[in-house]
This record gives structure tokens, C-alpha cells and sequence, in this order.
């Protein structure tokens, strides 16, 4: 069997290496970007097609516009660029990465929190206001502090727990957590 893949968008992220087993071979062509009107003539021969968001709708998913197509493998935890129904009536597979984005999340997530507890947002609008406190006064410690005048807590001064669900916290399913 020979695979033809398409990967229509890998700025998003660096492909995988692939170890089909024999006696698989493949060729692999990939696109840093794919505009919609270019996605019907990249996908015209391919037997597993990668895609991030670009939208694989049913006319794409016809078999006049993919008359070999197998698979559709989505490089993201969500299959919403996808139209499965159209997938499901033809019998293709579609496949996700469910975990593809675990560690951004919560890195994000505990990013939020500093930003928030900092008050990142509001000191940066009042630096960059006009007429400017922080050039009149050369300070915006009143921002920072609380309605009480108390000074923000810092990392030494609390204890921050934070919980979630599936691959983001304690799993039920797994038994794993992710922890940062």
C-alpha cells in the first residue's frame, strides 16, 4: 500500500515522523499555509489528509474532489474544521490529537492567574495612558494595591491549588494527572 499524504498547514506545528509498517511507503508533501481556494487541487490525489483549522467541508470530502482519501487526521484536540457527517456518509476515518494542546493550556491557564494577580492589563493601559501618571508621578503603586491599600500578595505570602478535568488535571479514565 502507498500512502499519499497531504499536510495542508504546518506553521501550526511540526509534523510527526511517520513509521508505517511494511510494506507501507509513503510520500509526504506539505504546505506552510493552504488558502481555501488552493484546497481542492492539494487534496485531489491524497489517501490521508493533515489539517489544523482549514475547513474540510462536504464539497471537499466528495469523492470527485478526493477520490482516494482514507483518512482525515486533525492536529488539534477538536474536529470541528471537519465536516463529519460528510465523513461519516463516505466512511472515512477521522482522527484528532486529544491531547495535543495540554501543556499550552495549562500554561496559559496559570499565565492568566499572574497576569490577573499583577494586573498586567491595567498597568500596561496606565503606562501607556495620556496624560500619563507614570510620567507625572513616576509610580503606579496605588494600581497595585488593594481596595484596603494592602500591598498584593506574593508567591511566598499564599498557597495557589489548581484542579481539572481529563488530561488537564487528575483523570478518572487514566489515572494520570498534569501538574505545573
Amino acid at each position: 500500500m502507498h500512502h499519499n499524504i497531504v499536510a495542508l498547514e504546518r506553521i501550526h506545528q511540526p509534523l510527526p515522523e511517520f513509521n508505517f509498517a511494511s510494506p507501507t511507503t509513503f510520500t509526504l508533501t506539505s504546505y506552510e499555509r493552504t488558502d481555501p481556494s488552493e484546497l481542492h487541487k492539494r487534496i485531489h490525489n491524497a489517501t490521508i489528509i493533515i489539517v489544523t483549522v482549514v475547513e474540510i467541508d462536504a464539497a471537499a470530502l466528495s469523492p470527485a474532489v478526493t477520490p482516494n482519501l482514507q483518512l482525515v487526521a486533525v492536529m488539534a484536540t477538536g474536529t470541528d474544521c471537519v465536516d463529519l457527517e460528510a465523513c461519516k456518509a463516505r466512511g472515512l476515518r477521522v482522527v484528532n490529537c486529544p491531547n495535543a494542546n495540554t501543556d499550552t493550556v495549562s500554561e496559559h491557564a496559570i499565565s492568566l492567574y499572574f497576569a490577573a494577580r499583577r494586573r498586567v492589563v491595567q498597568m500596561h493601559a496606565a503606562t501607556m495612558a495620556e496624560p500619563s501618571e507614570w510620567k507625572a508621578k513616576k509610580t503606579l503603586t496605588r494600581l497595585m494595591r488593594f481596595g484596603d491599600g494592602k500591598p498584593p500578595l506574593s508567591c511566598q505570602d499564599e498557597v495557589l491549588g489548581i484542579l481539572g478535568y481529563g488530561s488537564l488535571g487528575i483523570s478518572a479514565d487514566s489515572g494520570g494527572s498534569s501538574c505545573y
